[in-house]
């Protein structure tokens, strides 16, 4: 078995006009893997660009039956979406899936569906499920002899191993298979270790469906030129191997039984056809047709060249930008003020310490020397020796083997920037939507097998980087004319929306607008009806009272009230009058008239009497 694999050292032979770098290229695609994940780790251009370009494409989907191939079908599945969006978090899934395509140029994906195992006691027919079993223990049967099992696709399952002819066709009709595994726990009945038949059953769950994307490393592919079949292995991981050797139960009732018997002999696992799905970028056919060639491979030698800038520039940034200041005697033309006619060297480096010592304790104070000093700055031209530039312009390169404009990492890109730079990039962003629209019917394909559901057509809202407002604008008005040359559904996905969706809502809103009208309705008239009842009763009330009322009781009482509220100011006698009209509303009409009348008799009596007194004034 040939595995396809290339070596990227070994196509690049010795010549004087490569770089020193040629040998540090990686030799095997597993290391260039290592190589894209240590560039996306340490250079903040790489990862930001991968980033963007692997969400960019990820948009709102649309749901189609499988025989409605109209991408302007409005029909929706809520089943499927609530599945889809809910269950299996898809549009995560999508992203993840998106980025490892970008980085490493491969990704491999699988669907888990659940199953549960369970244990058949050989002697006495108890039944257990393997999660539960206590002793448990598997092992290769001597001489290969071989066991039968019911098996149940879990999604990833290796093909069927190969038993005697008699035992294949006793169980064909079962739907059983063959495994040289043993599995032996104890029974529950025999209440001893015995050995037990296995049989996965299917197991109807959304929430423990799993979207698998393996390890690239663990992956290894054997290709056919010719017939472009390829076969994937899978190289069982030591987490795995460690729970398969120490018999856990929860590793062993969960994952194929194909892949517990190639860890327990150490070999390769190998997945069924249509189980595995490879989504990969495009690659040389000189090097590699079975691997996708990863977005960052071109960037390696640009990658080393600006480590050692950077390396330079941190050395630079230690050694020079912080400047060196000395302070030394100075020299003068006689020699009669030198430093060394009045102390020793010594002494002068004590003096000057000191003075430093005094100013930082008062910047603001005077030092005196008795001989002429000098001052010289060294270092401190770092910004000089800075290498930005060139960084700058290896970043830059980065950004180009990904295909973007560094305005797309950096941000910045303005409408007036926008052209034919863009389209391209809308372009290739389009190729990997195309495939992860493949990923998504592959997924749906193993889903409904595992849910007995009828599947259906799932894309992606088309997006655009470039927004052409006259070509929203001429579509809307298309729409809106109502001569049928767009349909509003095209409309709404220029805005990434779903017409089903806001179908739905609009009948939802009608409702509710139709409910809040009837309940206001109901209200109006209930209110009027219990207006219209308290007037019919109160007027009965003040009937029956006005003639049950003894007249000459009612004035006395009144006028007694009135004489109270007399001597308030006009707010309390307002809400004294106010509380009475609630309680007795004849009896507050007759004290209001009464007030009045008072008030009215002492406003004539005090306009009286003024006037009197100016007669007489007039008079004297």
């Amino acid at each position: 078995m040939i595995f396809n694999d290339f070596d990227l050292r070994r196509r690049y032979k010795k010549h004087p006009l490569l770089s020193q770098f040629s040998s540090s290229l990686p030799s095997n695609i597993k290391e260039l893997f290592e190589w894209m994940e240590y560039i996306v780790s340490n250079n903040p251009i790489a990862s930001a660009g991968i980033k963007k370009l692997s969400e960019t494409p990820v948009t709102s989907f649309k749901y189609l039956s499988v025989e409605d191939q109209n991408e302007s079908s409005i029909s929706i599945d809520d089943s499927w979406k609530s599945i889809l969006e809910d269950y299996l978090n898809l549009k995560s899934k999508l992203l993840s899936i998106s980025y490892n395509t970008l980085l490493y140029g491969n990704c491999f994906v699988s669907v888990y569906t659940p199953i549960v195992r369970l244990m058949k006691c050989t002697s006495c027919g108890e039944t257990i499920q393997m999660k539960q079993a206590k002793k448990l223990r598997v092992s290769i049967a001597k001489k290969r002899e071989m066991r039968v099992f019911s098996s149940y696709d879990s999604g990833m399952n290796e093909e069927p191993s190969v038993a005697s002819k008699d035992v294949t066709e006793k169980y064909k009709s079962l739907g059983n298979n063959t495994t040289p595994l043993m599995f032996t726990c104890e029974c529950r009945g025999c209440k001893k270790v015995t050995e037990h038949n296995i049989k996965d059953v299917k197991f109807k769950s959304k929430k423990d469906i799993n979207i698998i994307s393996w390890n690239q490393n663990n992956i290894k592919i054997v290709s056919n030129p010719i017939s472009g079949q390829n076969e994937y292995y899978y190289s069982i991981p030591d987490d795995i191997n460690k729970g398969v050797k120490s018999n856990d139960p929860f590793i062993l009732s969960t994952i194929p039984m194909g892949m517990i018997e190639a860890s327990l002999k150490k070999n390769i696992f190998k997945f069924a056809d249509g189980h595995i799905y490879h989504s990969k970028r495009e690659t040389i056919n000189g090097i590699s047709t079975s691997w996708g060639m990863p977005s960052l491979a071109a960037a390696i030698p640009s990658f080393l060249t600006l480590m050692i800038l950077r390396k330079a520039n941190e050395k630079i940034a230690s050694d020079y930008m912080v400047p060196l200041r000395t302070v030394f005697p100075s020299q003068t033309q006689s020699g009669a003020g030198e430093m060394y006619n009045f102390m020793a060297g010594s002494d002068f480096v004590g003096k000057i310490n000191g003075m430093l010592e005094k100013w930082k304790l008062d910047p603001s104070g005077v030092q005196t020397t008795p001989f002429p000093i000098g001052t010289e700055t060294i270092l401190g031209d770092g910004k000089l020796l800075s290498l930005n530039q060139e960084i700058d312009q290896l970043e830059s390169n980065i950004a180009n083997t990904l295909g973007i404009p560094i305005e797309f990492i950096k941000g910045g890109l303005s409408y007036t920037t926008q052209g034919s730079s863009l389209r391209l990039l809308e372009n290739q962003l389009a190729r990997l939507s195309a495939n992860l629209e493949d990923v998504i019917q592959f997924i749906i394909g193993r889903v409904s097998v595992a849910l007995d559901k009828e599947p259906i057509k799932v894309k992606m809202v088309p997006f655009k980087i470039v927004d052409d407002l006259q070509e929203k604008a001429a579509i809307m008005q298309l729409a809106s004319s109502g001569q049928g040359f767009i349909s509003t559904s095209t409309m709404l996905e220029m805005f990434n929306m779903d017409s089903g969706t806001e179908q739905k809502k609009i009948v939802m809103d009608q409702k509710n607008q139709a409910k809040n009208q009837l309940e206001l309705q109901r209200y109006q008239q209930e209110v009027a009806t219990s207006i219209e009842e308290r007037a019919k009763a109160k007027e009965q009330m003040n009937t029956s009272t006005f003639q049950s009322i003894n007249q000459q009781a009612l004035m006395q009482e009144a006028q007694q009230y009135a004489e109270q509220l007399m001597q308030l100011d006009d707010g309390s006698r307002r809400s004294q009058l106010d509380e009475m009209a609630k309680t007795n509303y004849i009896l507050y009409g007759v004290v209001k008239a009464i007030i009045e009348m008072q008030q009215n008799k002492m406003g004539y009596e005090m306009k009286k009497q003024v006037e009197d007194n100016s007669d007489t004034q007039v008079q004297q």
